[in-house]
């Protein structure tokens, strides 16, 4: 095996395509409020925090509250990020799901329309075309914001309302209409 290391995460990929991924941390005592949260390697030097637990317990709220909609998804998202998106960072697609894909449910469900998966996806792409290019962070998290690396947002943007407008194109056709999805 040949690791590689993308900071913080260290990648082991072995011969059958499985991948992990390890985050060398420590819990951290030094940052308010103290023993919430990680200490997780920026650099060589450098360290920051992470709040891996309080994003876990975030989302699964958050997961409950849109019915059980949320997680799914954004494993349908992972999924796509994988072929079009890889330069994208997990985290990063994860904040930017649950900042968005709440709000799609929530207004679906005030106007008593059926939510759906392809709804879903279509919505979160069509909005994060445009909240892709803001900072993104998980609210009340420790974390660093979720866009904190290397990235082309215009780029992404671009390619958002790309998949926007294929899944408009895919919901508005015959196809969809004859599945009623």
């Amino acid at each position: 095996m040949d690791p590689s290391k993308d900071y913080p995460t260290v990648y082991i990929e072995y011969s059958d395509s499985t991948k992990v991924e390890l985050v060398p941390a420590y819990k951290d005592f030094i940052y308010e409020p103290k023993g919430r949260g990680y200490r997780i390697p920026k650099s060589y030097y450098k360290w920051t925090s992470a709040d891996y637990d309080y994003d876990a317990e975030y989302l699964s709220k958050k997961n409950k509250e849109t019915d059980g909609y949320l997680i799914p998804t954004i494993k349908m998202l992972k999924a796509a990020k994988r072929n079009l998106f890889p330069e994208m960072k997990s985290y990063h697609l994860e904040a930017l799901a649950v900042n968005i894909i709440p709000a799609i449910v929530s207004y679906w469900k005030s106007k008593g329309y059926p939510i759906s998966f392809p709804f879903l996806v279509y919505g979160f792409f069509c909005i994060a075309k445009d909240d892709i290019l803001k900072s993104v962070k998980i609210p009340g998290s420790k974390s660093p914001n979720a866009d904190s690396y290397s990235i082309n947002k215009n780029s992404l943007s671009e390619k958002f309302g790309e998949r926007c407008n294929y899944c408009n194109h895919l919901i508005n056709s015959k196809i969809t209409k004859k599945w009623k999805i």
